[in-house]
């Protein structure tokens, strides 16, 4: 193995993304502090409510003191920090990022001091960060290096992580010869007024950087003609036109064309315009896309504000579609991805965490996804240009809904009932937009969470129907220590999820919120037929669509 502690003292080089080597990297936490960090999560009221849109939310998480073996060198001492916006938030199997204080600074291309470890956790196959990122370079957009990692915790096995380079100074200087320019990372944001406090300003970029995205959000604002000319002067479009279109090609429906998510934005030294560069890139490659429009045709995505424009002008929608077809044709090999996805799949072998399941499963999708992209697309890129109809999303943040009350009695069983009407007794009542809504019948389900990963999770749902109308209240995961009778378990988006759906929102039909309340039990059992008894009060806080 590849000392990696001398690496990190003359700054981490190529050897450390070699192909062939799954790394190692032994986290050593007091017992008060890996705790501690386990149970952080944010507030997501905070991060995707009024709060962060003033510039507001506050930061989730905090340093703790430990040591940090890579490779089997030295322990050197670190600072460990537990990372993840909403999807890759986990109790179980965090996602981490570690700093060397004492590593000797070195700056340019290469010579940075931190490891950032994805846990991958929407990603059970744990390929599709490296092969999207590994795509984004091959069709000329900059994208993090990345390494297949062993990660260990105080002894305790937690699976394969992928290592990805941060997206920092060096990173850029290594990119663009120059990363002295402003950085943005955007989170559920988009460049629009309302919006801009919402983006995350990294390191040395200062409040006034910020007048160049305030131009741009002028520039797009949907009630008045777009000056292309100025525009192109601010945002190097032809540059956008290569991200948007690989960012389609991978089906990366969790980025910024299709859900104004995961990616920077940096304003390049050399000539001042932005340009955009993925992050994330794990919701792709196939993955199951509860937000892509319903009918939305598989050339375009288009939700991001700038694709949006772009794709309304007819000169620039064709510029797209040719890039796009530029892309499918050049730098799509097939027979190149399907041997990294083998490649990948060997190297992580059996080293996977044993609470992921299906992995099989979704590896044998992304290849059966890599094999017909090309003709998926072709057989869209050849007929006429489809239009977007989406209605425009004018704000990526949560809002008040309504409120959800619920007693219920019904038994513990290891699945879900065949049918939720006989299995006990509900009286649910809902209030959405300030009018009550009704329904003909309600039924309950107290069974095994939903999500194999979290054998530990009990999962309490509602049902109520009216006629075509379809109300699921909650989905609320309830962490085993708190499915207990007598307790009251807080409920949010990360101590015991909840969420409430309205209609069909799959199919891009109804709503979807989550809930900010309380659950508690009067009676709770995990052997089959054990009574489930107690009340639940809630807010509904809907999601954008």
């Amino acid at each position: 193995m590849i000392w990696l502690g001398l690496c990190l003292g003359r700054g981490l080089t190529a050897e450390w993304f070699d192909p062939e080597i799954l790394h190692q990297v032994r986290i050593q936490l007091p017992a008060a502090e890996w705790e501690a960090l386990r149970r952080e999560a944010p507030d997501v009221l905070a991060q995707l409510g009024p709060q962060r849109t003033n510039g507001l939310a506050a930061r989730a998480y905090r340093d703790h003191p430990g040591k940090v073996t890579l490779d089997g060198a030295a322990p050197m001492d670190a600072r460990i920090r537990k990372r993840g916006f909403i999807g890759s938030v986990s109790r179980e199997r965090p996602a981490f990022n570690i700093e060397f204080p004492e590593a000797p600074d070195r700056r340019g291309p290469g010579g940075w001091r931190r490891l950032t470890l994805a846990n991958t956790q929407q990603d059970a196959s744990g390929l599709h960060l490296s092969l999207a990122n590994a795509f984004f370079r091959e069709a000329g957009v900059p994208a993090s290096r990345t390494a297949l990692v062993q990660v260990e915790v105080n002894g305790e096995a937690l699976g394969v992580y992928t290592m990805v380079e941060p997206v920092d100074r060096e990173f850029l200087a290594r990119h663009f010869g120059d990363g002295s320019g402003p950085l943005w990372e955007g989170a559920l944001t988009d460049l629009r007024r309302g919006s801009l406090l919402a983006f995350d300003a990294k390191r040395g970029t200062r409040p006034e950087d910020r007048a160049v995205l305030e131009e741009v959000a002028d520039l797009l604002v949907a009630e008045k003609e777009t000056d292309w000319d100025r525009l192109g002067q601010r945002v190097d479009l032809d540059q956008f036109l290569r991200f948007w279109a690989a960012e389609v090609l991978v089906d990366h429906w969790d980025g910024y064309a299709n859900n104004q998510n995961n990616y920077f934005i940096h304003r390049r030294a050399s000539d001042g315009r932005l340009v955009f560069l993925p992050w994330g890139a794990d919701q792709c490659l196939g993955s199951p896309n509860p937000f892509t429009p319903a009918r939305a045709p598989v050339s375009v995505r288009a939700t991001g504000l700038l694709a949006r424009r772009l794709y309304a002008d007819p000169v620039w929608r064709g510029k797209y579609r040719q890039r796009l077809g530029e892309l499918l044709s050049q730098a799509w090999d097939e027979p190149r991805w399907l041997g990294e996805i083998s490649r990948l799949d060997r190297l992580i072998g059996t080293n996977a965490w044993p609470g992921i399941t299906g992995r099989k499963q979704v590896v044998q999708r992304t290849r059966e996804f890599v094999r017909k992209r090309k003709a998926t697309l072709a057989r869209d890129l050849a007929g006429p240009a489809p239009e977007w109809t989406a209605p425009e999303r004018t704000n990526s943040m949560v809002r008040f809904w309504g409120h959800v009350s619920a007693q219920f009695d019904t038994a513990f069983h290891a699945r879900l009932p065949v049918n939720w009407f006989t299995n006990g007794t509900v009286d649910f009542k809902l209030e959405l937009e300030g009018q009550r809504r009704p329904f003909t019948r309600a039924g309950i389900s107290a069974s095994r969470g939903f999500d194999a990963r979290e054998t530990n999770k009990i999962s309490l749902s509602v049902l109520g129907m009216n006629g075509a109308a379809t109300f699921l209240v909650p989905s609320v995961q309830v962490w085993m220590e708190d499915f207990v009778a007598g307790r009251t378990a807080r409920i949010d988006f990360f101590a015991n999820p909840g969420f409430f759906f309205e209609g069909m929102p799959m199919a891009g039909e109804g709503g979807a919120g989550i809930l900010s309340g309380t659950l508690h039990f009067d009676a709770a059992g995990v052997s089959e037929g054990d009574p489930v008894k107690g009340r639940l009060e809630a807010d509904i806080w809907r999601l954008p669509r």
